[in-house]
């Protein structure tokens, strides 16, 4: 099992350069091809794009040069430009996921949209791709990814999906922890249960039983991601739809909101 196409979402923002460099990572230790897909200011969501560092044919340019520099195969689409051309962008971008191993997007400001996004967009792309999503804070610099990776379990379809969808990346991994918050007392079989499952991957996992009464489970799982030192966490998320807008359980939102480390989402 491999990442055989990763989809990376650009648009004129500061930020996409780093999103860019880790697709770029992602796509040279896997071996895939690369498809970078424009898109900014959305007027069907009734929000104004302003412009910012990167215009469309900048950003191209430079996705073409470092890509290029990567050695890697890849491929340009201007979402502007693309058809339909009746549907909103990000509608276009999700029709564009279908075809994706893995879909890398940006991290957006906490309740508000930003350069004509759904302030849901990363949720959203989740939910409505059917792919795992890669979400990039808005802030950090991140030097590694998927090199001592955390995987999340709380039991269920949720986690069974986040944990497969991310089986390419662990299998590439050199350290993976396992981490359930106040786990039930079927801890001790659903521990064996998946060391066997990662074991037929040919993955080492090492297990982490965390207790914790006072905090959230998102503020949790948070700290436990900077005390082992993970550069990715890997979240099965629950979500709803309600009047268009997509709705998070307590703990996606959470770590959405105040992600200090790249987050693989699978929903």
């Amino acid at each position: 099992m491999s990442l055989k196409t990763i989809l990376v979402h650009l648009d004129h923002t500061v930020r996409s350069t780093q999103r860019l460099d880790l697709a770029i990572a992602l796509a040279s230790k896997h071996q895939a091809h690369l498809s970078g897909f424009f898109v900014t200011g959305n007027p069907e969501y009734n929000i104004s794009a302003t412009a910012g560092e990167f215009s469309a044919v900048k950003m191209q340019a430079l996705f073409q040069q470092k890509t290029a520099q990567a050695g890697i195969s890849a491929d340009w689409i201007d979402g502007s430009k693309t058809d339909p051309l009746t549907i909103p962008n990000v509608d276009k971008l999700i029709l564009h996921t279908y075809y994706a191993d893995l879909v890398v997007v940006g991290q957006l400001e906490t309740g508000s949209g930003s350069l004509g996004l759904p302030a849901d967009f990363p949720e959203r792309i989740a939910m409505f791709s059917g792919r795992p999503v890669l979400v990039i804070p808005r802030r950090g610099e991140f030097s590694s990814l998927g090199e001592r990776v955390m995987v999340t379990w709380h039991g269920g379809r949720l986690s069974s999906r986040a944990l497969h969808d991310a089986i390419p990346v662990l299998c590439k991994a050199q350290h993976v922890d396992l981490v359930m918050v106040n786990p039930a007392g079927t801890f001790l079989i659903e521990a064996e249960n998946l060391r066997s499952y990662l074991a037929h991957n040919a993955i080492v996992a090492t297990w982490n039983r965390v207790v914790a009464e006072e905090l959230s489970t998102g503020n949790v799982l948070l700290n436990q991601a900077c005390d082992l030192g993970a550069d990715l966490l890997v979240l099965g998320i629950f979500s709803h739809s309600r009047t268009g807008r997509i709705r998070l359980g307590p703990v996606g939102r959470h770590l959405l909101d105040f992600m200090t480390v790249p987050v693989l989402i699978s929903g």
